[in-house]
């Protein structure tokens, strides 16, 4: 599997940690006996997960990234954080362990997951068990997101001519 060869190579490479470190853990993931047949990369993926420190918002992150492109144009880095009302940097700091996974390298550009196999697996509750993104939840966040954003924009912005606030 090209995908796995792929994702293996980056996650031993990663800066943030020690090259044969992580080869001795990708050795200790392969199943001895398993039919499935994304088993391998599905370890994978669950070892970069289990690293991670915050999950819960990185999921969101990733949930929110993933179903949010209503249209066609998908949200900057920066303009995710500002859409989750997160603090400028927040995404690719929680982001730093998925480098093999997902690139978030460019606040302008959206996050890019690296292969269509790791959002198969994180919308498959069968393959990521507790990694799972409840695809209708994700959309529930971002349309909480939007009223949100609406709701701070009417409360903070005033009209032309106008110096007051919108007060609720």
């Amino acid at each position: 599997q090209f995908i796995y060869a792929a994702t293996v190579i980056r996650y031993v490479s990663s800066p943030r940690h020690n090259p044969l470190y992580r080869l001795e853990v990708i050795q200790g993931l392969l199943p001895v006996k398993d039919d499935r047949p994304y088993a391998q990369l599905d370890a994978l993926y669950i070892d970069i997960l289990s690293e991670v420190e915050d999950v819960k918002t990185v999921l969101q992150i990733l949930g929110v990234a993933y179903v949010y492109p209503f249209n066609k144009d998908s949200l900057g880095v920066n303009e995710l954080e500002e859409f989750m009302q997160l603090s400028p940097g927040t995404v690719q700091l929680l982001l730093i362990d998925l480098l093999s996974v997902v690139d978030a390298s460019d606040n302008n550009k959206p996050i890019k997951f690296l292969h269509a196999s790791f959002t198969d697996f994180l919308f498959d509750p069968s393959r990521s068990g507790q990694f799972f993104i409840d695809p209708s939840k994700m959309h529930g966040e971002a349309a909480y997101f939007c009223i949100s954003a609406i709701e701070f924009y009417f409360l903070y912005s005033t009209r032309p001519g106008d110096t007051s606030s919108i007060s609720a």
